[in-house]
């Protein structure tokens, strides 16, 4: 399986670009912070990080915390 198709605003990514789109979202830092809305930010981003992901490579690639 290749990279994942990935079209912004009707450009299509290349492979290379799309790579690049993928490891950046899964290696995304999703800590921002301790305090309760950090907390809130932190799970909001893990669980839009993970859908995208699993879109991307179809499974689920990142635990959810």
């Amino acid at each position: 399986m290749g990279e994942p198709e990935i079209i912004i605003n009707g450009a299509r990514l290349t492979d290379a670009q799309a790579m690049a789109i993928r490891v950046a979202i899964s290696s995304f830092d999703y800590d921002c912070g301790d305090d309760d809305h950090g907390r809130a930010m932190t799970k909001a981003y893990t669980d839009r990080l993970n859908e995208v992901l699993r879109i991307m490579i179809g499974k689920a690639a990142v635990p959810t915390t």
